[in-house]
């Protein structure tokens, strides 16, 4: 563990994966990082973050986030493929916070393994792709419906049948927004930021708005930092 005082205190009792970035290098970490990563501490301190990253992707997201550090808008939330001890390429999701830590800036990172999710995720795909008309709800008059013409299958059925107020959702959602946030950027209340989540997740057949957020923005290849 490094970091000082109150702080490493703080980290030893999260329930994730936390650490914290200056420039390139790990200045404070938690356990479950080292087990996240499969590394030992020595590791994390002698090496760049990078190292951990994914090969084929290390350029476009050290690139992105030298970016945020030079003053361009930190995105809150995103997927990154990291390289663990044994050489397994696992898909981290990850939350950040630009801070201010031991008088410089840096970034607060907490992270969750979602390469087990990801599988299940493959695996309800699947099914829905064998489902002849997974419902969608139009939030607006919470009612069931269908769209006309010829009905494509599975996911994409789900995504063309969505009304304009719920793509509007679905990307807000894809982006990490809370509904308090939803309803704000939608001049919308709560309630209903709610309930048009709720009917997204009936028409992709998701059991929460993670799994809904990574079906909507993150196809298998697609990264961020």
């Amino acid at each position: 563990m490094a970091g000082p005082g109150d702080f490493s205190a703080l980290f030893l009792q999260l329930p994730a994966a936390a650490f914290v970035l200056q420039g390139d290098r790990f200045v404070a970490f938690n356990p479950m990082t080292l087990d996240l990563l499969g590394r030992s501490a020595a590791e994390l301190l002698q090496h760049s973050f990078w190292d951990f990253i994914d090969p084929a992707m290390q350029r476009v997201l050290r690139d992105r986030y030298r970016a945020w550090m030079m003053g361009r808008p930190l995105e809150f939330h995103g997927v990154t493929p990291v390289v663990t001890g044994t050489g397994e390429r696992r898909w981290v999701e990850v939350f950040r916070r630009r801070i201010d830590y031991a008088g410089a800036t840096a970034v607060l990172v907490t992270a969750f393994d979602l390469t087990d999710r990801w599988a299940w995720l493959e695996s309800a795909k699947r099914a829905i792709d064998r489902y002849d008309g997974p419902p969608t709800v139009d939030a607006d008059r919470l009612a069931v419906h269908e769209g006309g013409g010829r009905k494509p299958a599975g996911r994409a059925r789900a995504t063309q049948a969505l009304t304009r107020r719920q793509a509007e959702v679905l990307d807000l959602v894809a982006r990490g927004r809370s509904n308090k946030q939803i309803a704000r950027d939608l001049g919308i209340t709560e309630g209903t930021a709610k309930l048009h989540v709720f009917s997204l997740m009936r028409a992709y057949q998701v059991p929460n708005r993670t799994m809904l957020a990574v079906i909507a923005h993150a196809p298998a290849e697609s990264t961020d930092v």
